[in-house]
């Protein structure tokens, strides 16, 4: 999740909090404690959010690593595009930066500073016709 979808999460669920402490509320502990579920609510949401979610097609993903030969070991660290919808322990599609499509397996979703991470399992390479 990024920033501002956190920021905007925590908006959501302060503004809840005010609207029901304005309806409900008779003091100024009421008033804390529903600011206090409302930051609860939008750190739970943040949390869990992603893996509700999963990673989407057009998501940008993170390639950590490969259980493949010395070739492929210039792909750890690329970032690229997801071609299809996945979940952790699933298969992907990968359209790299430079052009590449590669297949992996999602390791973990996505997080504040970093994109889901993809470790390959094989790269698609493109026929040439002579």
């Amino acid at each position: 999740m990024r920033w501002d979808k956190a920021i905007k999460t925590t908006l959501f669920f302060c503004a809840l909090g005010l609207v029901c402490f304005f309806l409900f509320g008779r003091d100024i502990f009421a008033l804390v404690k529903f600011i206090s579920l409302s930051i609860a609510l939008s750190i739970i949401t943040i949390i869990l959010y992603p893996h509700v979610r999963g990673v989407k097609k057009g998501d940008r993903v993170l390639v950590i690593g490969t259980s493949m030969p010395i070739p492929l070991l210039n792909l750890i660290g690329r970032s690229g595009i997801a071609l299809n919808d996945s979940k952790v322990g699933s298969e992907i599609r990968v359209k790299l930066d430079n052009g590449l499509e590669v297949f992996g397996i999602v390791e973990s979703y996505e997080g504040f500073f970093q994109p889901a991470k993809v470790r390959v399992v094989y790269e698609e390479k493109p026929v040439e016709m002579k």
